[in-house]
């Protein structure tokens, strides 16, 4: 593409900008007329947004110094006056694409920039209401939102970038056979002693960079392959057994109970190795809404043939309904770290975690404390009588390597 070209482009995609939001030359004009009463007001614009925008955490981080604050001021300002400039060509479009970019760039969140435009509206708005200008509130309206459209459209972009990379990763992962469980211990309480482990997946790339699950799992389920990566560790899980010798368990998303390669995965290696069936656990998070609990109660009961147990995963950070529970048969609850994280210092986490274990001790269920991670956390969980503890605080998730070395 030449110049010329790259150019026409440009000026399309800008006329199509406006197009959709139905600013034309008219509402330019509008704008211009609007100059020299705004040009009054650019000084307390200013101020009044410099004590807006202190109050978030990511101005703060940015604004460093007076050197930074002085050149963002100047950028503002000129940003505001030509706000009114009545030219909306490329070139305006062009310089909105740059701070687009300059934001994502650095990290500043999408939050901080719609809250950000929030409060120009608003003082553009009152502005316009202060001097009796309503007639211009709906152009005013027009130009902010495109302003909003494109100042977050790098975001986007980078959005689908990350997205498009994180899929080659978790599919080369699949491919190459890195995509492997790593394995955090859980204590029973009462005697201090690991009587399971959980397989927490992990992406180990060839330099050793190990890829934690928060930054692929959201996309692998966005995209529909969060499936393949459960496959994946139950392979792994119970070919480690023969090493590991000890109880295990595995997450399993709703998704996954309703996708029927994975099921009949599940049942072909219980059916193969079926003296590992009582020694594994089913994490099902409680979070994740289940539409069809026939079919959830159904997989369940197929399992438990085997001997395998069943535990509630994240409890108590959805709606914990009790009732569902028991029709599931469920083995374990796994309380929420959410609530365990604050437990020694937060009289309603407490409260709410000693009712979560008084229902589940009169139900016959366990219960399993996530995210423990001082001694003072501990105390609080084995006086309030939870039977089991998982957290940083017993061990990180490991790999097989480090329990049993080769």
């Amino acid at each position: 593409m030449d110049l010329l070209q790259e150019a026409a482009l440009k000026s399309t995609l800008v006329e199509t900008v406006k197009h959709n939001y139905q600013f034309n030359e008219r509402d330019a004009l509008a704008m211009k007329d609007l100059a020299a009463l705004m040009a009054s007001r650019a000084d307390d614009f200013v101020d009044e947004f410099y004590d807006y925008i202190f109050n978030f955490e990511h101005a703060n981080a940015f604004l460093k110094n007076e050197e930074i604050i002085k050149l963002h001021n100047e950028k503002m300002k000129l940003w505001f006056r030509d706000l009114f400039s009545g030219n909306y060509a490329e070139p305006y479009f062009a310089s909105l694409k740059q701070i687009s970019e300059t934001h994502s760039r650095i990290g500043l969140s999408t939050h901080y920039i719609n809250a950000s435009i929030n409060f120009v509206r608003r003082f553009l708005l009152g502005t316009l209401v202060t001097h009796h200008r309503l007639e211009y509130l709906d152009v005013v309206e027009k130009i902010i939102d495109i302003n909003l459209d494109v100042l977050t459209s790098a975001y986007i972009q980078e959005d689908t970038k990350r997205m498009i990379q994180t899929i080659k990763m978790i599919k080369k992962a699949l491919d190459t056979s890195s995509m492997q469980p790593y394995y955090q211990p859980i204590v029973a309480n009462e005697s201090g002693a690991v009587v399971k482990y959980e397989c927490l997946v992990r992406i180990v790339e060839a330099d050793g960079t190990v890829v934690a699950p928060g930054d692929f799992l959201p996309i692998a389920k966005q995209v529909k392959i969060y499936p393949d990566i459960t496959r994946a560790v139950l392979l792994y899980a119970f070919s480690h057994y023969s090493q590991l010798q000890v109880p295990f368990s595995v997450n399993l998303s709703i998704d996954d109970i309703e996708d029927a390669e994975t099921t009949s995965l599940i049942m072909q290696l219980l059916n193969e190795q079926p003296l590992i069936g009582k020694q594994l656990t089913f994490e099902i998070l409680e979070s994740e809404q289940i539409d069809n609990y026939e079919l959830v109660c159904d997989f369940i009961q197929q399992v438990k043939m085997f001997g395998v147990k069943i535990a509630i995963d994240d409890f108590g950070s959805g709606f914990s309904n009790f009732e569902q529970i028991t029709k599931m048969a469920v083995d374990y609850l796994k309380i929420d770290g959410s609530l365990i994280r604050e437990l020694a210092d937060n009289r309603e986490s407490r409260l709410a975690v000693e009712s979560i274990v008084d229902l589940a001790t009169k139900l016959g269920v366990a219960t399993i404390a996530e995210f423990v991670s001082s001694e003072e956390v501990y105390r609080a969980v084995k006086e309030i009588g939870v039977t089991y503890s998982q957290g940083y605080f017993f061990g990180k998730p490991q790999p097989l390597t480090i329990f049993c070395p080769q």
